[in-house]
């Protein structure tokens, strides 16, 4: 029983005498997070297409000769949304903004309609795609439409969500043509807003 005693305690004393080291691992994860509006179409909408499909801010989304005599639908682009953040939820909101003028004295502003479908695949998203308009009617005061959620996220996912819209615009062509226009370039926006909830 000495020799036990003994034993153990020359190795507790070794044990002592060398230490114990320790390897810690640290990663960082930021998650993806990833939309815009952009020109042309992803075929295959996945959340890798988006993730390298979507560029940075103010790239790919400035749509040209809009043609406010038209009375059908105008095609102008796509937005696409991709997150992998798991358990956060997020929600994306369109404001549309009027079209006004730009180089004549009198900000002449006018009305159109922003109209969304859902396009390619979608994961972990609930799509809201009715159509978004501006208040006000042309001669008058014309304001940009309140805030709409067009996607919304669950809170508690761990999976990929992502999601695309197709978007056109129509305008009053006719109501434009028989009003006459001030002559002169006009420029609308519509504004996306990425929140968490």
């Amino acid at each position: 029983m000495k020799k036990a005693i003994a034993i153990l305690l020359v190795l507790l004393v070794a044990g002592v005498a060398f230490g114990a080291d320790t390897l810690t691992l640290e990663s960082v994860v930021t998650g993806v997070l990833k939309h815009g509006f952009i020109s042309s179409e992803i075929a295959d909408v996945t959340f890798a297409n988006i993730s390298t499909g979507v560029g940075a801010a103010g790239v790919d989304n400035s749509i040209t000769g809009i043609d406010f005599l038209e009375d059908d639908d105008q095609d102008v682009g796509y937005y696409y949304f991709a997150s992998n953040t798991a358990n956060t939820g997020y929600k994306v909101s369109f404001v549309v903004n009027p079209f006004s003028s730009t180089t004549t004295g009198v900000n002449f502003k006018v009305p159109y309609t922003l109209n969304m479908t859902g396009t390619g695949n979608s994961t972990n998203v609930t799509l809201t795609t009715a159509a978004i308009s501006t208040t006000g009617t042309l001669g008058g005061t014309i304001t940009a439409s309140s805030p709409v959620d067009v996607i919304a996220t669950p809170s508690n996912a761990v999976s990929h969500k992502y999601a695309g819209l197709a978007l056109s615009i129509t305008v009053d062509g006719t109501g434009n043509e028989t009003y006459g226009l001030p002559a002169d370039t006009y420029v609308g926006s519509v504004v996306a807003t990425v929140t968490t909830h």
